[in-house]
């Protein structure tokens, strides 16, 4: 059997679907995409990749939308014939902007496809996709219930339950407590300003690691802090971390929530984003999760947050690649 997997832009359009490789096994796995980052990891995970051309719906200037239509039918047909080529059985896409194309090109060829939703509501691609006759998979009950789709979890990487956190302590060579900061794979500004005033009242039995971003790097240094752009090793960090402190993406919750940490989430406002971490925020509390609304945020306020976040998460969904492993199996023709 064949499956084109497709999705990209972010880390949470693209890591779920690379989560989903261990359990696929008896599928000739083939990746659409952008050139964005899942041209990239596709490589480093030997995957057949082809580039779609994509469109981007634009929330802060809506007349640059008038042409929308035009050009996706244009890169819906060129997809059309990448996948009149591969003929695949069934295509899993996780999403966003850059799934659309295949996806909808799928559907148009009675290719079943499966669209998974990380959030609460519905993102637009996702919209667009159930509307033509997508299955809908989700991350959380609640959007099941509501949009009609199935409940499955996001896939998980089983990296991430390799090793316990002494063992991840010890690859990192940090004997310390530690404080994980995340800002999502293209660094957060609000919480990258906070930190390094925040560092200055921590306690020298604490070490903190922060990841800024790509191209995020701080003019900051301190004894017991750790400056990193990005890592492909995140499951070490995450093992290795006694608190964690993150934006509110859906992926990052997950992965948090599954891991058992304790966890303080600041997530991206309505306005500056569609308001999807904000609704995550809520499953975050649910599960355990401290909350720290970024109009609040300071180096005071989140140090009391992290004294908030006395109990490990509960994780939000079991077994979730099984789950949508089951479903891809059932909708392949």
């Amino acid at each position: 059997m064949k499956i084109v997997l497709t999705g990209g832009g972010t880390g949470g359009h693209v890591y779920p679907n690379l989560a989903m490789l261990p359990y696929l096994k008896n599928f000739e796995v083939y990746y659409f995409g952008s050139n964005g980052m899942e041209k990239e990891l596709a490589k480093k995970y030997n995957l057949p990749f082809y580039e779609t051309k994509t469109v981007k719906f634009e929330r802060k200037n809506l007349l640059k939308n008038f042409a929308l239509p035009f050009k996706l039918s244009q890169c819906k047909a060129q997809a059309a014939k990448l996948l009149e080529k591969i003929k695949p059985d069934v295509v899993l896409s996780k999403g966003g902007y850059a799934s659309l194309p295949c996806t909808l090109a799928a559907l148009k060829l009675n290719i079943p496809v499966i669209c998974h939703e990380s959030d609460l509501s519905l993102g637009l691609a996702n919209r667009v996709a159930k509307l033509s006759g997508a299955t809908l998979a989700t991350a959380n009950e609640e959007t099941a219930k509501k949009y009609g789709g199935v409940f499955t979890g996001i896939p998980l990487r089983r990296e991430l339950f390799k090793l316990s956190k002494d063992e991840a302590k010890k690859a990192l060579k940090i004997n310390k407590k530690i404080i994980l900061v995340l800002g999502g794979s293209s660094g957060a500004k609000a919480i990258n300003d906070c930190i390094p005033s925040f560092a200055e009242k921590i306690p020298s039995d604490t070490c903190i690691i922060h990841f800024t971003g790509k191209n995020k790097k701080l003019g900051f240094s301190k004894e017991n802090y750790m400056q990193i752009e990005y890592s492909d090793d995140m499951a070490t960090y995450l093992n290795a971390a006694d608190v964690v402190v993150s934006r509110c993406g859906a992926t990052a919750l997950h992965e948090i929530a599954a891991l058992k940490k304790r966890a303080v989430f600041i997530p991206l406002p309505k306005g500056t984003s569609r308001g999807d971490q904000v609704e995550n925020a809520a499953v975050a509390k649910k599960h355990g999760g401290i909350i720290l609304e970024q109009p609040k945020l300071s180096p005071e306020n989140l140090l009391s947050a992290i004294s908030l976040a006395e109990k490990p998460m509960t994780p939000i969904c079991e077994n979730p690649n099984e789950k949508l492993l089951k479903l891809i199996l059932e909708k392949a023709k």
